[in-house]
């Protein structure tokens, strides 16, 4: 009888798995009732599918073990820095692997570096370009090996998605802040001097921001009487240093200046100090705020600006590229809005606290 029933249940899996298909997808299994009578060995991977299947917000993980690399300027710029930290705590968090390296803002390097991390296997690249003319092959390469191209905050064309800030807004909130600033601490002491740090050489979108920056300053102004003195090229902080002691050597009674980053912002800081003239008293300069750049505020040093922290944009860049990994159609644009900060010292202190920047 023992013997009977033994080839009874022989005979019925063997009819159970002519029934079944080959193989049954991940996202199949997932759905999957408790109920279902398939055996233990094929329930598990399906488990470990509903582990991993998605990062957040329903974008699903890419499989455990892909490649992401991520080219920026330069890591010289701590935002940089804090980008890629984010990056790589949130594909940590799908068992994905971000690479990285410092092309020192140098076109040719760049364009190596990325050659070099294409052949380590990567799946998807994000890039802020040096140089967009040098860069476009090599992202035309890498997308015909159906390697996905997210162009971040720079110019490049051939890419399957954005992500960015919209730069005339960033402009536009730098210029109010330094406005604002002005009219309150110098009320009817037009005409005023002004005087821009710009980053043209960056590309187009740079361009944008500076246009913005005088917009903005234009409007809070309402007509109040000013000239722009200088408007030069200086996004670096040693650089800025040197733009700023010759402009001030130049227009002694400078009024305001506005810049087109975070670290321009700082080393034209350092060269006010440097004049001997109070900063936000005798002169302010306004930019975005990074760590430094948000103490200088808390400490009345700087009357604000505005902030675009690189966490956010770490975060939204492993965004864009799960949800490219995952099958979504590309060409969209992701804009990460910068967040305008007046001369508030408390607010600047949270932020800092928080770690807000």
């Amino acid at each position: 009888m023992v013997i009977a029933v033994a080839f009874a249940m022989i005979v019925a899996a063997c009819g159970d798995d002519s029934a079944e298909p080959e193989e049954t997808p991940a996202t199949t299994a997932s759905v999957q009732t408790t109920t279902t009578a398939a055996p233990t060995t094929t329930a598990a991977p399906a488990t470990t599918a509903m582990e991993v299947k998605e990062w957040r917000d329903g974008i699903p993980c890419p499989p455990e073990g892909t490649l992401i690399a991520y080219s920026p300027l330069t890591l010289e710029f701590v935002w940089f820095a804090d980008i890629i930290t984010a990056m790589e705590e949130e594909a940590a968090k799908c068992g994905v692997d971000v690479i990285t390296d410092d092309p020192e803002n140098d076109a040719q390097n760049q364009v190596t570096n990325i050659e070099n991390m294409l052949e380590r296997g990567v799946s998807a690249l994000a890039v802020i370009t040096v140089d967009e003319v040098t860069m476009a092959p090599v992202a035309e390469r890498a997308r015909d090996d159906g390697i996905v191209v997210v162009r971040h905050v720079g110019s490049l064309e051939g890419y399957d998605a954005n992500v960015g800030v919209p730069e005339t807004v960033f402009g536009e909130l730098i210029g109010e802040v330094g406005g604002e600033w002005l009219l309150e601490a110098k009320p009817g002491d037009a005409p005023y001097q002004v005087a821009i740090l710009n980053a043209d050489s960056l590309g187009p979108n740079l361009l944008d921001r500076k246009q913005g920056l005088k917009d903005g300053f234009d409007r809070v102004m309402a007509g109040a009487e000013y000239e722009i003195v200088a408007d030069v090229e200086a996004w670096a902080e040693d650089t800025a240093l040197d733009a700023v002691a010759a402009i001030l050597a130049a227009n002694p009674d400078l009024d305001v200046i506005l810049t087109s980053n975070d670290v321009g912002a700082l080393g034209g800081l350092a060269a006010i100090e440097a004049a001997g003239l109070t900063p936000n008293v005798d002169i302010a300069i306004v930019g975005s705020l990074l760590e430094r750049g948000l103490q200088a505020v808390a400490d009345g040093r700087m009357p604000g600006g505005i902030t675009v922290p690189g966490s956010t944009h770490g975060v939204g860049l492993i965004e864009a590229l799960f949800r490219l990994l995952a099958g979504e159609e590309g060409g969209f644009n992701m804009d990460i809005p910068p967040i305008k900060l007046g001369n508030d010292p408390t607010e600047a202190q949270r932020r800092l606290d928080a770690g807000e920047y």
